[in-house]
This record gives structure tokens, C-alpha cells and sequence, in this order.
């Protein structure tokens, strides 16, 4: 069976030497950074190089020609830049920064599946998606209001649970039979172990009834992502969210 990705990587800036990188393979691909603290050099050489040799990240599925199916703002907004800057109210008296964001996958197809790809430098770095409903901008304040509904459930395709702790997960070894490793460095081996990318994948095939004006589908979503501040320690986190098409039914 072959699929669409699309896929959109979250950026936030924290210093003026952070960049956004694009490229594009066999589809057109969308994508914001999300760097969470302040850059390292040494992490931002090796996942910079990840990105520039290995952007295709969506490597578990074959890619077929392009289809409409789209990573977007609120409500199939079109979306630069999503902000994801905090303040001392998103952190809690231990260090927990929370933050929730809005985004929607816009399909000609009925059924998609989401899958979220991270480097894990950043401790205690998680996340989780629901879907949501009743997605409204205030015009005074631009925030958005929203009502949660179903927890979208997944599993990890390339977590070492041996190896992984609460505040720090890991990829499997190069030479597991379900690493991800070559398909992102290909022989290359002299790779820090947390810019090694964890996949997460959809479980079950997210159904989408809604149409926008264009007559295609829309689904909102509520992304939480959080992680520990660690002091003075800086580091930086890659997180894509890439989403694909099942065989479902056409929009009008």
C-alpha cells in the first residue's frame, strides 16, 4: 500500500544562530523547527546533519506522488510559524514547562494516520495529541478556545524500554532489527545517542466526517508538549509531526 506524508516540524527560537531548514524529496514537505532551549553546537551539528543528509524522516511507509493532505494551523490555517514560546505560568515550582497548541490535517481523503518523529535531548520531553472540536480565535487576544475530546493512543516503533527512563528515552541499537538508524545516517555511526530520532504511530486510523469550504476534510488537534528546564543547561529537540493518508474516501 503506498502513502502521502506531509509533515510539519515545530521551531522555537531561542537564539539568533537557530535556523529553519527545508528540503524537498519526492513530495513537497512542510516544516517548522522547534528548538525548546538555548542551541548546544555540538547537538545542533549532529541533528543539523540529520536534517540536511536525511530529510526525509517519514521512512517507515512509501512515498507516492502528492496529494493534498496537509499539516496546518487552526482550522486549516495557513501556518509559517508555530509559536511556542512560554512564560512563567506554562512552568510549574519543579521546572515542568507545558504548552498546548492548535494544528488541523487537511486531506482529500476521509481516513490518516498521525506519526510524531523527536530527537530526546531535552529531559522529561512528552507529548501528547487529542483531538478537538469547537476550535475559536479570540480576536482581542489571538488565542484560541477549543474543546478536547478523544486522546489519539500510538506506540513507539524504535524506543528502547531497557534503556529508557522518566526523564530520558533512547532509540534501540544501530543493529536492532527495528532501528531507524540507517534510514536517517545510513552508515554513518558516530552519532550522539539522544539526536538518534524516536518514531511514534497512530495505532488505530483516525475517521475525519468534517469538510471545509474547499470540500476537503479537517481534523483539528490539541498538541501538549512538555519537558524539564534542567538550570542553566541548554539543549535542543527536533519534533516533527508528519501525518499521512489511508485509503478512505475522496472529497468532493
Amino acid at each position: 500500500m503506498k502513502f502521502q506524508w506531509r509533515k510539519r516540524l515545530f521551531q522555537k527560537k531561542e537564539t539568533k544562530d537557530s535556523k529553519e531548514k527545508q528540503n524537498h524529496e519526492e513530495i513537497k514537505q512542510y516544516r517548522l523547527a522547534f528548538i525548546a532551549a538555548a542551541v548546544c553546537i555540538a547537538v545542533v551539528g549532529i541533528t543539523g546533519a540529520w536534517l540536511v543528509n536525511r530529510a526525509n524522516i517519514a521512512t517507515l511507509f512509501t512515498v507516492s506522488k502528492p496529494s493534498t493532505i496537509a499539516v496546518k494551523g487552526p482550522n486549516g490555517e495557513e501556518m509559517a510559524q508555530l509559536d511556542l514560546s512560554y512564560t512563567d505560568e506554562n512552568k510549574d515550582e519543579n521546572g515542568k514547562v507545558t504548552i498546548k497548541r492548535v494544528i488541523s490535517v487537511v486531506s482529500d481523503q476521509s481516513d490518516h494516520k498521525i506519526e510524531i518523529a523527536y530527537t530526546t535531548n531535552l529531559k522529561g520531553l512528552n507529548f501528547e495529541v487529542h483531538m478537538a472540536t469547537d476550535v475559536t480565535k479570540d480576536s482581542a487576544t489571538g488565542q484560541y478556545a477549543y474543546t478536547i475530546s478523544k486522546q489519539i493512543s500510538g506506540e513507539y516503533l524504535n524506543r528502547d524500554k531497557d534503556k529508557s527512563t522518566h526523564d530520558y528515552n533512547y532509540a534501540v541499537n544501530n543493529n536492532a532489527a527495528d532501528s531507524r538508524h540507517d534510514s536517517n545516517y545510513s552508515d554513518y555511526q558516530n552519532v550522539q545517542p539522544h539526536a538518534e530520532p524516536l518514531y511514534w504511530l497512530e495505532t488505530n486510523t483516525t475517521k475525519v466526517s468534517d469538510k471545509n469550504a474547499d470540500g476537503l476534510y479537517l481534523q483539528n488537534y490539541v498538541i501538549t508538549i512538555s519537558w524539564i528546564e534542567t538550570g542553566s543547561t541548554k539543549e535542543t529537540d527536533l519534533f516533527y509531526v508528519l501525518a499521512k493518508n489511508i485509503e478512505g474516501t475522496t472529497g468532493n
